[in-house]
């Protein structure tokens, strides 16, 4: 198969990552035009856990920009999407929090077996919108009200937020002081505005933040949560449309991997 690459203009990408902090206003990247992309001005439906929402519309509008082919994006807790899938939710590619629910979909024949893989490897902070602060001494010491989490039966993040609680030996006491998220950006958001005055979210969150509004950080290290493994894979809904496996292949690309970096992830 025969590849071409073509470079996108500085404007255009620089536009798009305007909110992103750690990407210089000049960025470019160079995307692979894939021989195999050939279904100008279609359309795919993806269904994505909340905290990759942000990076999923700049990567979507630069495949649209790449192939012609729009992608239709519905965002949640991975948990909620997994039951929409279930259910019969039209979705052609599944971009997860974790690989359970992927793996889940594949075993019980509602993905295509060998499609599924790890486009991310998520990254866990613990936030407070207030700046100069210790946000882990803050927990430590009890120097709170309320803590917000997306909910642990739903959403891998709030699994991975109990996981470092009962690490650092608070879980008791923070349990009572729990403001629970349908997802992670709902956590985020309780923050955001005040309501409490802890929050763990994803480390892309804090990226894609303004500068005023980046407050204070943890970036909790890999050893105090299982590893968060944010699959993708493409749903029996889509095997038909040649449109989600071009997707897929362009979410391998180098390029769009340097991408997931910048955007607070990491890859494997």
């Amino acid at each position: 198969m025969r590849s071409t690459w073509k470079r996108l203009k500085a404007g255009s990408i620089a536009a798009r990552c305007a909110a992103v902090g750690s990407i210089a206003a000049g960025f470019v990247c160079s995307l692979a035009c894939f021989g195999a992309l050939q279904a100008a001005a279609g359309e795919m439906k993806l269904a994505v856990a909340s905290n990759f929402l942000k990076p999923i519309r700049i990567i979507a509008k630069t495949f649209k920009s790449e192939t012609g082919t729009s992608v239709r994006i519905s965002a949640g807790s991975t948990g909620k999407l997994y039951a929409q899938i279930k259910k019969g939710a039209p979705f052609d590619v599944f971009l997860a929090a974790n690989a359970r629910e992927p793996a889940h979909l594949e075993a019980e024949g509602n993905a295509v077996e060998g499609t599924r893989f790890a486009y991310a490897l998520g990254r866990l902070v613990l936030w407070t919108h207030r700046p100069g602060l210790a946000p882990k001494q803050l927990l430590l010491d009890g120097s709170y009200e309320h803590i917000a989490l997306a909910n642990p039966k739903l959403a891998p993040y709030g699994q991975a937020a109990v996981q470092v609680l009962e690490k650092l030996g608070v879980y008791k006491t923070a349990r009572q002081n729990f403001v629970t998220g349908e997802n992670v950006a709902q956590a985020y958001q309780f923050a955001m505005v005040g309501n409490v005055e802890l929050a763990f979210i994803s480390y892309s969150q804090v990226v894609f933040a303004k500068a005023a509004d980046r407050g204070s950080s943890w970036l909790v290290p890999p050893g105090y949560h299982a590893k968060i493994s944010q699959q993708a894979v493409l749903l029996k809904a889509g095997e038909g449309n040649p449109a989600a496996a071009d997707f897929l292949t362009f979410l391998k690309s180098e390029p769009v991997r340097k991408m997931i970096v910048e955007f607070g992830y990491e890859v494997e």
